[in-house]
């Protein structure tokens, strides 16, 4: 927060390069910059109605547990399971943008998110798993996907920029 107001875009936009490796969100490309304006008017929205960053990240991973529960219904599974993962990371982004208008960001904020990420992402897979993906497939997809995240926090806590392009993935 600035004072006692919530940050405009401009502000939000600053901090939030600040803690992302320096990557300015008014500058990336179009879809992505859309997806995280989005993301800042509905953490603004949260913050003015007093919602914190850690009930958002609950909420996620909740909808996360959805995902396999809903995916196996034997009428718009597979359906219901898609809205549900996008749901969820409708509130992974929301999470950190409640954090950063609201003034809220913490190390160990950041460390929550982290692990409702990869507790996210082993929900999703079981989901596939479950709608009929072959087990082995689900097990190599997390461990790319959990790859990934080790390779780039060995690379940050080795001195590199934490990300250096921001996708819609």
């Amino acid at each position: 927060m600035v004072g006692t107001q919530l940050m405009n875009w401009d502000q939000y936009a600053t901090v939030w390069a600040r803690l992302h490796g320096g990557f300015d969100p008014r500058r990336a490309a179009p879809v992505v910059r859309g997806w995280l304006r989005f993301a800042y008017h509905v953490g603004y929205v949260l913050g003015r109605l007093r919602v914190g960053p850690t009930a958002v990240t609950v909420v996620g991973v909740l909808l996360c547990v959805c995902v396999p529960v809903f995916a196996v219904q034997p009428v718009d599974g597979p359906f219901l399971g898609a809205l549900f993962v996008l749901l969820a990371g409708v509130a992974d982004s929301v999470d950190g943008a409640v954090a950063v208008v609201t003034g809220r960001t913490t190390r160990l904020g950041y460390v929550y998110d982290s692990l409702a990420d990869r507790i996210g992402e082993a929900t999703w897979l079981v989901a596939f798993w479950l709608v009929g993906a072959p087990g082995a497939l689900a097990v190599a997809g997390g461990a790319i996907s959990w790859l990934h995240e080790y390779v780039r926090a060995r690379a940050v806590s080795a001195g590199m920029r934490e990300i250096g392009a921001v996708t819609v993935g």
